[in-house]
């Protein structure tokens, strides 16, 4: 799982691409985001271009995150490219929908979110997010980490 991430994480990087958006954690969508979907292609990791893909509008309807007709039928995981690091309200849909998770904002700061052993997992550096930043991520953890748990099959 960790090579595999490392490797996503690669191909994201060498894609170079960085757009401007919103991303707080609140109910509206990021004004503006880039996205594209990291997929094996003839056997290699790419990064592929969506613009049909866009995560914030997607994961504010009801339901779950579901991909764009457009999109690869190898998808692991979901690059968008947003203003701030911090996460929107309803990107856990997402991982739930079994993708991982990169916001990149200015100056190539990326936040991987991702699920392992069913628990939301988040990675970023700190040494190049603020303390604001950070508090933000984990709010955005301890606002979330419910939407993974299990439930009990009590009646």
């Amino acid at each position: 799982m960790r090579m595999h991430l490392i490797a996503i994480l690669l191909a994201f990087l060498a894609s170079g691409s960085v757009a401007l958006a919103q991303g707080f954690v609140q109910d509206t969508p990021a004004a503006t985001e880039n996205c594209s979907a990291h997929a094996q292609v003839d056997g290699k990791e790419t990064v592929v271009a969506l613009p049909s893909l866009k995560v914030a509008e997607l994961t504010t309807a009801s339901g779950p995150f579901v991909m764009p007709a457009d999109a690869p039928s190898s998808v692991s995981a979901i690059q968008c490219w947003r203003a701030s690091l911090i996460p929107t309200k309803h990107d856990y849909k997402v991982l739930k929908a079994g993708f991982t998770f990169f916001i990149t904002a200015p100056e190539n700061r990326t936040l991987a979110l991702l699920l392992s052993d069913g628990q939301l997992t988040v990675s970023y550096d700190k040494d190049e997010m603020s303390a604001e930043e950070i508090e933000q991520i984990r709010r955005y953890v301890g606002a979330t980490k419910t939407k993974f748990q299990k439930r009990s099959g009590r009646r």
